[in-house]
């Protein structure tokens, strides 16, 4: 019940990408399957099931989190392109420390919570209990989780010393060491730009700071 709606290119290896608005969340979650693996050249796995903020206002992004974490949803697409960048960061901050984010559950209908709970019971077992509590502490909840980001036209430049300063500020926002996948979020760019970012986000992955590279709405 979910369409496919875009696909990326990660480490030359292409892979599609379910992206959940919003307002279906609730109501189509009941019929989401668990989300499956895909790997990727750099040998990481992607879930290929993956939430974007796309379009998401922000005075709904931290219960869009705090409900597709419920369910199970272990891939999310950011970009401070998105308007709801600084409420998602802080709201992700929060999970990583307590294990759930502040967004309280009473506001729900509870057989929404029963069917996110059902559909979470069916998954890869990130959550052990239905309190929304995860296993294990804060590196290990970052390690349950995949992380896109996607790098704007803007963000693409020729100066490696502000592609570093980006990455940095957004590993800082999100309170992580690395970033699962980075991509340039679109070829409307010239050339010397995409190539002098992509070389960077290739030292920036040495470093250890990203696993993946990639790019998106390139056409195929």
């Amino acid at each position: 019940t979910m369409t496919r709606r875009g696909a990326m290119v990660a480490g030359a290896s292409l892979s599609s990408l379910v992206l959940i608005p919003t307002q279906i969340l609730a109501r189509e979650v009941k019929s989401t399957t668990p989300s499956p693996d895909v790997k990727l050249q750099t040998g990481y796995k992607m879930p290929l099931i993956s939430y974007s903020f796309y379009k998401t206002a922000p005075e709904l992004s931290e219960r869009a989190l705090a409900l597709a974490l419920r369910a199970g949803v272990r891939h999310f697409d950011l970009a401070t392109d998105y308007e709801s960048f600084d409420v998602v960061a802080a709201s992700l901050r929060q999970y990583w420390a307590k294990g759930k984010t502040d967004w309280t559950w009473d506001e729900e209908k509870e057989e929404v919570l029963q069917m996110l709970d059902d559909t979470r019971r069916k998954s890869d077992g990130v959550y052990k209990s239905l309190n929304g509590k995860t296993r294990g502490g804060k590196q290990q909840r970052r390690k349950d989780m995949f992380l896109t980001y996607k790098l704007s036209n803007d963000e693409q430049t020729t100066d490696p010393n502000s592609i570093r300063r980006t990455v940095q500020s957004i590993l800082s926002q999100l309170d992580t060491t690395y970033l699962d996948l980075v991509c340039l979020h679109s070829p409307l760019t010239d050339a010397s730009r995409r190539l002098a970012t992509f070389e960077t986000l290739l030292q920036l992955k040495e470093a250890g700071h990203i696993h993946s590279i990639g790019v998106c709405n390139y056409g195929m």
